[in-house]
């Protein structure tokens, strides 16, 4: 089965640059994830260490208003091959392996958005 990836007229652009988010623990509704503010190195580094995650912090991307001391990081996955697909498919993260094609704006298949989860493949 064809899935959209394989017609992506941008292979990877999804995997580029992101930012990652979490639930809000009071509200329940997704919020940027804030970190202390670190060099690019070390956030990538407790990616890996803590979360084996194969992200690299690439930019600073804004600010928490309440603690100008957290800061939110756009990332890029270090497993994409020259053809812009996951090198580690089978073992992706799960982040990834739930992103549904078309969810957000990182999809080049955005404009699927109106369709049910049952009619946009997984990735």
């Amino acid at each position: 089965m064809t899935s959209l990836c394989d017609t992506c007229s941008d292979p990877g652009v999804c995997c580029k640059f992101f930012r990652l988010f979490g639930i809000d623990e009071e509200g329940g509704e997704m919020q940027p994830a804030f970190s202390p503010k670190l060099s690019a190195e070390d956030v990538t580094a407790i990616l890996h260490a803590e979360y084996s995650l194969p992200f690299r912090a690439i930019a600073q991307v804004g600010k928490d208003a309440r603690d100008p001391d957290l800061v939110n990081w756009a990332y890029g996955c270090s497993l994409l091959d020259e053809n812009g697909r996951c090198s580690d498919y089978v073992n992706r993260p799960e982040v990834c392996h739930s992103y549904t094609l078309g969810q957000d704006h990182l999809c080049v298949y955005y404009k699927t958005k109106d369709k049910t989860a049952e009619e946009v493949p997984k990735c």
